[in-house]
């Protein structure tokens, strides 16, 4: 979970950086997958940024899995303070969703 807090006001411009990590098996090394980062308001389902990407499986010897990180820059507007979320989406499904509550304090 990601918490926010809100500074001087709404709408609010922030840049969050999204950091993930992917497993692929032997059988998928060196093939080629969609790789989409959604993130939205979870009330309105408005998206609010996503990046769109193609990776492909690193390979190597001796291994069964490979593994490797990713990381993306989301720039996003919050128009109010409340319940946002990232997707990240393989091949169009999502595989991890990440919850965000967004609120100002004084």
């Amino acid at each position: 979970m990601a918490d926010l807090r809100g500074g001087d006001g709404y709408p609010a411009h922030e840049e969050l950086l999204l950091v993930g990590r992917l497993r692929g098996e032997r059988r998928e090394f060196g093939s080629s997958h969609q790789l989409k980062v959604s993130f939205y308001d979870v009330e309105s389902g408005e998206v609010i940024s996503s990046v769109d990407n193609t990776v492909t499986v690193p390979d190597g010897e001796n291994m069964d899995v490979s593994l490797w990180h990713f990381v993306y820059r989301l720039t996003s507007t919050f128009a109010s303070p409340g319940h946002y979320a990232a997707d990240v989406i393989i091949d169009g499904d999502v595989r991890a969703t990440l919850p965000m509550y967004v609120w100002t304090f004084d």
